[in-house]
């Protein structure tokens, strides 16, 4: 999220947006996905290109709606451009067995290497699609893909490396053991991590004691994430499933990592900063014009790092490889926002909030009023997360609420920095800008 302010004279007039009719295209090309209209298959056409997601998804279903004959050659045919490539994401989903192996032959056709990585991302799909619904290839087809997509991994791109760890599993890759192990002891988001840990658990055979080893070390740090009872389950399931796929001998010898895992956490220790006096009630006018004019190497990392302890920041956020995942990542927060806008986040945290950090709240038939984040859904209960840094949740009977509104608050409470000195929350803000 970046924070954008005018300082300017006030415009005379609005600026022009076209976001209006784009709408409007949109909602023309959705009319098709009810009806048939052979003869407007080159208006659809035409939009299956466009720059805007959203319309090229309306396009590829209204597609989709329209007789397959009279859209398939073109689809097979035409010279490659974004508008063929959907084409071909929209064939391998409604068309036939038969289909596959046109598809297939313009796939091993692609100069993958010369793709950026979102322009991979299409024709990706459009392989995944095609082998859920039609089966494999031909051993032949399934080595030349290998042979194209194996260099492709690790990528930049999350959703890159998604779909190319999916593939290069299910092709049955001989390196993608090693390269996903990679993955998931590099990537820095426990989203990311428990998604490649997902596909890997899928991976049946390489499996020897290093890599085995290394999965337990990641399980060991991974019970230790936060979001409630949703996470735990799902690293429950996961470390059940990779313990499955390993070979009994693999088993036996790791029967006391698997114990260990087994065991409950044990109790989070108390932190270790002496309970600091308040110095004062900070506002953003005390601070800001220091703030703004604060220059990251004015002030040493040392004196950043302790004021960052001071303030317990840890507890929530991460910066690198250091904290926690409740709130929002800060290791490069400083690329974001300047020393003003650090500030009054840190002042006044609830002025503007993600809202995606938002908590909800509940109101109930019996009068309370249940406030937090919800992590669990099933057809008559809720489970919600209503202390984030224990993870702590209640479950309510959906029945019994009367309303509920987002939450307006940030979940960050007030004054976490009126603790430190006036030096300390510069020595901070400097951290994070460097």
């Amino acid at each position: 999220m970046y924070r954008v302010t005018w300082t300017g004279e006030p415009l005379a007039s609005p600026i022009a947006t076209t976001d209006d009719d784009s709408r409007r295209l949109r909602h023309q090309l959705e009319t098709y996905h009810q009806r048939i209209a052979a003869n407007e298959i080159e208006f659809i056409w035409q939009n299956l290109g466009n720059e805007d997601l959203w319309i090229r998804h309306a396009a590829r279903i209204a597609l989709e709606n329209q007789p397959i004959e009279s859209w398939r050659d073109r689809a097979l045919s035409a010279s490659d451009s974004i508008a063929k490539r959907t084409a071909l994401l929209a064939l391998a989903r409604i068309g036939e067995t038969a289909d596959q192996a046109a598809i297939y032959d313009h796939m091993v056709g692609f100069q993958w290497s010369k793709l950026q990585s979102q322009d991979r991302l299409l024709p990706l799909r459009t392989l995944q699609v095609s082998i859920a619904r039609h089966g494999l290839p031909s051993e032949a087809v399934q080595q030349r893909l290998l042979a194209d997509l194996d260099p492709l991994i690790p990528d930049n791109d999350f959703s890159t490396n998604w779909l190319l760890q999916e593939l290069l599993v299910k092709l049955q890759s001989s390196t993608v053991l090693a390269k996903s192990i990679d993955l998931l002891e590099q990537s820095t988001t426990q989203e990311e991590q428990f998604q490649y840990a997902k596909t890997l658990s899928h991976v049946s055979v390489g499996w020897d004691l290093d890599s085995a080893k290394r999965v337990v070390n990641w399980l060991e740090k991974s019970r230790r994430y936060t979001g409630g009872k949703l996470v735990e389950t799902h690293w429950r399931n996961l470390k059940n499933d990779f313990q499955a796929i390993l070979s009994s001998s693999l088993q036996d010898e790791l029967a006391g990592d698997w114990e260990r895992l087994s065991q409950p956490l044990p109790e989070t220790m108390e932190s270790t900063q002496p309970i600091r006096p308040v110095v004062k009630k900070w506002t953003l006018e005390d601070l800001v014009e220091d703030a703004s004019k604060l220059l990251p190497n004015q002030r040493t990392k040392e004196q950043g790092e302790r004021a960052l302890a001071a303030a317990n920041c840890l507890t929530c956020h991460r910066i690198g490889q250091r904290g926690s995942f409740i709130g929002p990542d800060l290791t490069h927060v400083g690329k974001r926002l300047d020393g003003r806008a650090l500030l009054e986040s840190i002042i006044d945290p609830s002025r503007q909030v993600d809202p995606k950090y938002l908590n909800t709240n509940y109101l109930m038939s019996d009068g309370r009023l249940v406030s937090g984040r919800t992590v669990g859904v099933s057809k008559n209960q809720l489970t919600i997360e209503v202390d984030s840094t224990t993870g702590n949740t209640v479950v309510i009977d959906r029945v019994e609420i009367e309303a509920s509104v987002p939450g307006t608050r940030s979940p960050m409470p007030d004054g976490l920095v009126d603790t430190l000195t006036r030096e300390e929350i510069l020595d901070l803000i400097a951290l994070l800008r460097g």
